[in-house]
């Protein structure tokens, strides 16, 4: 990564302006060359306009809800870099986030754009079953939870015939074998 020096005390305004050439010419340097990392540079059209965002990546920046105004960043997560975005509360933001690093692992995400895509799996005996998020290892929708897809790998109809915010239930065809099913809802 590049470093970028700069002087926050010059100019000076009691010294001669002679001595505080080299540290201005320094400053100067320094904000010519760090502005174009990311932005478009000076004297040409569109000049500071964001080219890309680079994140840094030596900590986790991870901010505290309520945010306002939102925040954007990066957070490690199961050792990789995860794009992130907080806005208000911890329910419409840091709560939706849940890593589901393996099979059969619950999981969620928050898209941008107020999005939320929350995935997980039961099993159950009986014609239906209700199971709320938070029951599975996901956090209630803080909204609405607009559409689902159920499904399981065998010879029975599965669906759902209800579905709310905080819970959904799962229909099944087969009122005595056991089933495993794969969930995936969508909402806000």
């Amino acid at each position: 990564m590049t470093e970028f020096t700069y002087f926050p005390t010059l100019p000076n305004p009691p010294d001669d302006p002679a001595d505080d050439v080299a540290g201005m010419q320094t400053n100067a340097g320094s904000i010519n060359g760090i502005i174009p990392v990311d932005h478009i540079g000076f004297n040409v059209i569109n000049g500071g306009q964001h080219k890309q965002i680079t994140f840094n990546q030596d900590a986790s920046y991870v901010p505290i809800p309520p945010v306002s105004p939102p925040v954007l960043f990066t957070d490690t997560v199961a050792g990789l870099p995860q794009l992130k975005f907080f806005s208000g509360d911890a329910a419409h933001s840091a709560n939706q986030y849940v890593v589901g690093v393996a099979n059969n692992t619950p999981g969620s995400t928050f898209l941008l754009g107020g999005i939320i895509v929350k995935w997980f799996t039961v099993t159950f005996t009986g014609s239906f079953q209700v199971f709320t998020f938070a029951g599975v290892g996901v956090a209630a929708f803080p909204n609405n939870a607009f559409a689902a897809s159920v499904t399981a790998g065998s010879i029975f109809t599965v669906g759902y015939n209800a579905l709310g915010s905080t819970s959904i239930t799962i229909l099944h065809s087969n009122a005595v074998t056991p089933i495993t099913t794969a969930v995936i809802v969508i909402g806000n």
